[in-house]
Formats: C-alpha cells, sequence, structure tokens
C-alpha cells in the first residue's frame, strides 16, 4: 500500500478559487446577477429576483390580496402577479420565467427586510441610505439618463434603475414603467426609508412613510473590506 502511494502521490490538489472582481457576475441561488462598481461601491446592476434568504430557507411567495393585506410574513410577490403563471412557485433556476421577473424582479415587503437571516449573498447587504445617497451623488455627477429601455439613470455608470413599481398594502399593483421604488435598510421617523425616482432628478424623491405591508424592489451592495 504505501510503494503504491508514493508511486501516485497523497497530496490532492487544493481546487483553484477566482477571487471576484467588481463587474463579475455573482450567482446567488443559481441567477447570475450583473455586477458594477460605482465610485468605491459594488453593486448588484439589476434588481433582486430571489424568493430565498441568504442560508436557502424559502419566503412566502405570491399569496392573493386577502392574505398580502393581513400577513406579517417576509413575503415576495411580482407585478401583476398571478398564482396560474407558475403554480404559485417561484424557482430561482428559473424553470419557471415570468418576463416581469426578468425585466424588474420581486417586490419584498417591509417585513422580508427585517428578517435577521438576510435576502442578499453572505458579504452583500440591502443598502443604508447614507450608502445610497452616496451613489446618488455619484450619479447625479455623472449625468442622469432616464429615457432608455426600462428607465435607466447615468447610462454610462451601469446602476440600471428598472422601473418596477410597487405593491400598495391592499394588493393593488402601481407605477410599473413609470417610477422605480427600492428599499433601504434605514429606517426613518415615519417607517423605513425608500428612494423613488423617475427620468428626471426633480422627480427623485426620499421617503420614510412606507407601511411593511408595501413591496418594492430590493438591491444588494458589497460589504466593505
Amino acid at each position: 500500500l504505501m510503494e503504491l502511494l508514493s508511486s501516485f502521490g497523497t497530496m490532492c490538489e487544493e481546487p483553484e478559487t477566482v477571487e471576484f472582481t467588481c463587474g463579475d457576475a455573482m450567482n446567488y441561488h443559481g441567477y447570475d446577477y450583473a455586477t458594477v462598481q460605482i465610485g468605491g461601491q459594488c453593486w448588484f446592476a439589476e434588481n433582486l429576483r430571489t424568493a430565498h434568504y441568504t442560508t436557502g430557507d424559502a419566503l412566502a411567495q405570491f399569496v392573493p390580496d386577502s392574505i398580502w393585506i393581513e400577513s406579517i410574513e417576509p413575503t415576495v410577490s411580482y407585478y401583476n402577479e398571478s398564482i396560474a403563471d407558475c403554480d404559485g412557485l417561484f424557482l430561482d433556476n428559473n424553470e419557471c420565467s415570468i418576463p416581469v421577473i426578468e425585466d424588474c424582479g420581486l417586490l419584498y415587503n417591509g417585513f422580508a427586510l427585517s428578517s435577521p437571516i438576510g435576502l442578499c449573498p453572505s458579504g452583500w447587504h440591502v443598502a443604508e441610505k447614507p450608502e445610497f445617497d452616496l451613489v446618488l451623488t455619484f450619479l447625479l455627477e455623472h449625468g442622469w439618463d432616464g429615457a432608455i429601455g426600462q428607465g435607466l439613470f447615468s447610462q454610462e455608470v451601469g446602476f440600471n434603475a428598472q422601473k418596477g413599481g410597487y405593491r400598495l398594502h391592499n394588493g393593488d399593483f402601481l407605477h410599473k414603467d413609470e417610477y422605480a421604488y427600492l428599499w433601504t435598510n434605514s429606517v426613518g421617523p415615519g417607517g423605513r426609508w425608500l428612494i423613488k425616482f423617475n427620468e428626471t432628478t426633480e422627480e427623485m424623491l426620499w421617503l420614510d412613510y412606507s407601511l411593511p405591508r408595501h413591496g418594492l424592489s430590493v438591491r444588494c451592495l458589497k460589504d466593505t473590506e
């Protein structure tokens, strides 16, 4: 046995690890998210579309209005959802492909943001308001272009603000292709901070009164080293 081992060697080579560089795709729950470097920050260049926590545990998914109105559970939705679209189940490996999810990601209620488990990949997080302030300052300094595609602002920078609308606390859907609404991970005097924006800087607003039963888009930011 010893002679055999000495002939073939006993050392196993460690698998090569590829270091992530911002701009590379970030695979999370079976989907490759585009990423973009903006100033000193590394962002997802598209909205989150997973129906699972960081741990892989599932959130409540695609509930009817009657449940959405009353639920205090972390829940995901998509714009004008229909249970029949995917038999009530969204699969992160894209076996269930719905155009609005492909274009704009999912809508998460505020209870999903409050969970200590987290929605973003390990090493990433939902941005705080001051972190959004930094990227917005950068984008304003480098040009604002909201007239292209789904509503990209500062196309050259590549943040890609997708105008996915939102779901109201009563279950109604509003403002797709008009506004983008993004949750932050910061809480203000009136509730969790969110940002709403459209093609022009004049229509960019910070709001801090959104109800936790509202469904908004989520964007992930890489932790600082």
